[in-house]
This record gives structure tokens, C-alpha cells and sequence, in this order.
């Protein structure tokens, strides 16, 4: 019995020192190192987020929509040979007046025709906010607000009519085809 109690003495006295050790480890992690350990988890755990604008609408004078955004993120689709697209802006009118309305780029800025020549004012203005993560780069919890929100850009109104440019785009076509016409340089 005496062998059992000298055993129990010495297995208390090593699970006090393993309880001072773990508590004194707890102290120093949480009080001494405390504020270090915290500014680690808000650098690790969370992302500045850019908010990206919605494009302004593109419309003819009976406000018919002849260009807007897809939402705020492009799209990404695969065509039919395989390749993939970035879509940032859809052109509901297909190729009617589409030398006028000109296209964004991936970066949804202007490249041509009235998107370029408007972009400062269809494109608007980013905003941010703070999101929280985890390892994986999943967002959780709530997070205080904030940031700006993102400003969209304005629509532009043309005095163009839509039908009646794709009237004019029909006739013209069939002019060249009966005339057989060729561009300037000879080629057809």
C-alpha cells in the first residue's frame, strides 16, 4: 500500500508542474505576448477587398438598353471551340451599330467607339471594404463596416434610334450585295 501511495504522491506532483508549466505558458502567450498574437490573427485574417463599379448602360433615345454590364465581375464563358471569354459587357442588339458603341476590354475600360469616348463617366468609381478569413481563404464572421462602396458609372443616352439603324443596316447590306460593291482598295 505504501508502494501505491509513494506512486500516487509522485503522479500528483507531475501533474501540478505539468498544470504550473501549461498555466504559466497561457500567461505569457495571452498577457506577455498577448497584443503581438492579436495583431498576427488581424493581419492573417483579413483581405482588403476591391469593390468594382457596375459600367454605366449604354441606350438609344427611346431608352432601349444597346450595352450594359453583366454585374460587377466578369464572366467567364466557353465558347464553342473550346477557348474561354472574359464577359464584362453585353450587347443585346448583337452587331447593330456596333462600330458606334465600340467595346471594353478584360479590365472593363473603353477600347473603341462611344465606350471610349464616354468611358470616364460609364466607368465609375471602385470602392473597398475589409473581409475576414480563414486559412483557406474563406470568408466568416462578422466584421465591423468598413470601407466605401463602390460608385456606379452613368448611363449614356444617344439620340440614336436602334430600329431604325438596324433597317438601315439591312438595306445597306443588301445594297452591297446586289451592286456587289467592293471596300476602297479593291478588296471585297
Amino acid at each position: 500500500m505504501k508502494l501505491f501511495a509513494g506512486r500516487s504522491k509522485a503522479m500528483l506532483i507531475i501533474l501540478v508542474l505539468l498544470f504550473a508549466v501549461l498555466e504559466i505558458r497561457l500567461f505569457y502567450v495571452q498577457i506577455i505576448r498577448g497584443k503581438y498574437y492579436s495583431s498576427l490573427v488581424e493581419k492573417q485574417t483579413k483581405r482588403r477587398e476591391v469593390l468594382d463599379p457596375l459600367r454605366g448602360m449604354i441606350m438609344d433615345r427611346e431608352g432601349r438598353i444597346l450595352a450594359r454590364a453583366v454585374h460587377r465581375k466578369a464572366e467567364v464563358i466557353v465558347a464553342e471551340d473550346g477557348s474561354k471569354l472574359k464577359v464584362n459587357r453585353i450587347y443585346p442588339y448583337g452587331e447593330s451599330a456596333a462600330q458606334l458603341l465600340g467595346m471594353v476590354g478584360a479590365d472593363n475600360a473603353g477600347l473603341a467607339g462611344i465606350e471610349l469616348s464616354c468611358d470616364s463617366v460609364m466607368r465609375g468609381e471602385p470602392g473597398w471594404t475589409v473581409k475576414r478569413v480563414d486559412g483557406k481563404k474563406r470568408r466568416y464572421g462578422p466584421i465591423r463596416a468598413q470601407g466605401e462602396p463602390a460608385v456606379d458609372g452613368s448611363h449614356v443616352y444617344l439620340t440614336l434610334d436602334i430600329e431604325v439603324q438596324k433597317i438601315l443596316e439591312r438595306a445597306l447590306a443588301k445594297a452591297v450585295t446586289d451592286n456587289n460593291a467592293r471596300t476602297i482598295g479593291g478588296n471585297q
